[in-house]
């Protein structure tokens, strides 16, 4: 089988994976961008530059929440589509991450779409539960979804990706380098909009100090990423232990108060 076929089924079969939500916490885990990024890198036999792309495709979806179902931006779409074309055209991760941004817009109206095509599903489980048929119910609730999501989603990535990396490479084969050096300087601060997103989700002013201090770590000690995370996490342990051996004690004197004021009234 040809390379490229291969890795645009590849990537048809990762969104249509990832969009059908099977497992919810692990789904999101595994079809984030940056292990998208690893799978791409195997396949395509070139994993530094891949999860180069990746982690900069990461970062500007970091903070991505998706409030009452409906998703800002569509990481995995952008990841399946942007990831291989990125690689064969073989453009920058920073030039990576122009690709991926409006590709990500385009997966919030693929996605609508999808879920307009889901309520009829819905009328057919309502009719199959007037009639009792809980088989039926059971089909609408998983392989009607599964065959129709695969039917709509697989074919934008295969044609995507399979199309996309010769027609993407011989785009920014003839832009000027003026205009390659503006999209690279773009693409390189579209991840602070990702830790942006981020601080405003744990924007508390007793988490605030927590960030900072990692970042300084980093910055002038030069500690790794993972190094931070391991302080972090020991941090965020001993925190929530004196927190609970502060609830404890707090629960206790409540405990005693109330008893000395049943003594009392005794």
């Amino acid at each position: 089988m040809d390379i490229g076929i291969m890795i645009a089924i590849s990537a048809g079969i990762f969104y249509w994976l990832g969009r059908l939500l099977l497992g919810y916490t692990v789904t999101g885990i595994i079809f984030q961008p940056i292990c998208l990024g690893l799978y791409f890198g195997v396949l395509m036999g070139d994993v530094p530059t891949a999860m180069l792309i990746a982690v900069s495709i990461q970062l500007v979806y970091a903070g991505l929440i998706s409030p009452g179902a409906n998703i800002p931006a569509d990481e995995i779409l952008a990841s399946c589509v942007a990831i291989p074309v990125a690689l064969a055209a073989g453009i920058t991760p920073e030039a990576a991450v122009m690709v991926a941004v409006p590709i990500g817009i385009a997966g919030v109206f693929v996605d609508q779409f999808r879920k307009t095509l889901h309520s009829v599903i819905v009328r057919w489980a309502d009719r199959y539960a007037d009639e009792g048929n809980t088989a039926g119910i059971a089909r609408c609730a998983l392989l009607y979804p599964m065959i129709m999501d695969f039917v709509l989603l697989f074919p934008i990535a295969f044609i995507s990706v399979y199309f996309g990396a010769e027609v993407v490479g011989r785009f920014f084969d003839i832009l000027p380098e003026w205009i390659m050096h503006g999209l690279s300087v773009c693409g390189g601060l579209m991840p602070a909009v990702g830790f942006a997103m981020i601080l405003k989700l744990v924007g508390k002013p007793s988490i605030i100090p927590m960030f900072f201090i990692g970042f300084f770590i980093v910055k002038y000690f030069g500690l790794s990423t993972i190094g931070v995370a391991v302080i972090g996490v020991a941090v965020a342990v001993m925190i929530t232990l004196m927190k609970s051996e502060q609830n404890s004690k707090m629960m206790k004197l409540i405990s005693a108060s109330a008893s000395e004021l049943d003594e009392d009234e005794e």
